[in-house]
């Protein structure tokens, strides 16, 4: 079976990881740990990054360290993984969904001006699948009406916007380091910002509420966020790898490019943005029976994904939004797939992906 993803790990991160059992420290404090942070700030161009234990707990957070909570609107994307949505829940604000534009599928910024509420506190825009969203545009809402802007960039590490890493243009950035991501510390994230006292207030609230890790005075109620110096270890490794990433993945993209043109639409930069490929996504053209699409790769060897659900019409919300329609998050959905996209992905692999495919839709 020829997985939609898969970690890349070799010697480098063998060593590394071996170094850090070594040196005793396999918890949340350790050389690693600093040393992860430190390069990942300086890859990124920013003045502080803080890791975490996982993305979804970087969400939670920034939204914390923003002081947003209850009687708060937070405005977001239709289409995300659901940890995006989650963590407005933890915190206890509200969510405000906008559609997604069908060019880079991220929010579409002439539909959020009209939601915006005397409540709202932040906007979150995700880059999705590797793409900027229309950050810029985004950015003058939230400068316009004084608004936190959170990225959630948990699957475009490496992506820019005008030569700025995305995750350092708005008031916070947010990243994943799971193991099908760009990078993986296995389970793994961070936050970034060059907001000082934002830094401080999200490192107390990931270290137990604690302002060091040399005391037990509890400033807030804390929690245990904090990502090991086995898993930096593991970041570093792959961190130091990046660029080598990044262009294995842009040759399979350019693979599937050539090879589907006739087939499929895939999504679009913005004019002043640069991507990554994190799963190379796109839309059929045409009536295509996804569903049966996805079952006859699978058959040949070949495994898949369905573009993300709208968030709102999940099981857990019930009836709270799921009477609202979002015409071009469930377009995507209905229409669009990933396919499989890592290092080590070979060209007679994605070859036979091509025809694969091809083959099933005709």
């Amino acid at each position: 079976m020829i997985p939609v993803a898969k970690p890349y790990i070799e010697e480098k991160e063998k060593e590394y990881v071996a170094q850090a059992v070594a040196s005793g420290w396999v918890s949340s404090s350790g050389a690693f740990v600093d040393q992860f942070e430190t390069q990942l700030a300086e890859y990124l161009g920013t003045a502080h990054v803080t890791s975490t234990s996982n993305g979804t707990a970087a969400l939670h957070l920034a939204l914390l360290g923003l002081g947003i909570g209850p009687g708060d609107e937070v405005i977001v994307p239709a289409t995300s993984f659901i940890a995006t949505l989650n963590a407005i829940f933890y915190v206890g604000a509200t969510p405000v969904f906008v559609d997604v534009e069908l060019k880079t599928w991220g929010i579409d910024s002439a539909k959020i001006e009209k939601k915006i509420t005397e409540k709202t506190k932040a906007i979150i825009v995700v880059h999705l699948y590797g793409y900027s969203c229309m950050i810029h545009e985004v950015q003058a809402i939230t400068d316009k009406h004084d608004l936190f802007l959170i990225e959630d960039n948990a699957e475009s590490l490496g992506a820019s916007a005008d030569g700025k890493k995305l995750g350092t243009i708005g008031t916070v950035g947010t990243y994943s380091f799971f193991g099908n991501k760009i990078i993986t510390t296995g389970e793994g994230g961070a936050v970034s910002t060059d907001d000082t006292a934002l830094m401080e207030r999200i490192t107390m609230y990931k270290n137990h509420g604690r302002k060091t890790n040399r005391n037990y005075d509890h400033q807030v109620l804390g929690y245990n966020y904090r990502m090991t110096n086995m898993q930096a270890a593991l970041g570093v490794a792959q961190l130091e790898q990046i660029d080598m990433f990044l262009s294995e993945r842009k040759k399979i993209e350019n693979i599937y490019r050539e090879q589907l043109a006739d087939n499929i639409i895939p999504q679009e930069d913005m004019p002043y943005a640069a991507h990554v490929n994190w799963f190379f996504s796109f839309r059929f053209k045409g009536s295509v029976d996804v569903p049966m699409v996805k079952k006859l790769l699978y058959e040949a060897g070949i495994d898949t994904r369905h573009i993300f659900s709208a968030m709102n019409t999940m099981p857990y919300l019930e009836s709270f939004y799921q009477e609202q329609a979002f015409s071009h998050a469930n377009l995507l959905h209905a229409e669009g797939m990933s396919l499989p996209t890592y290092v080590g992905l070979t060209e007679e692999e994605t070859t036979y992906i091509c025809k694969t495919l091809r083959g099933a839709i005709t």
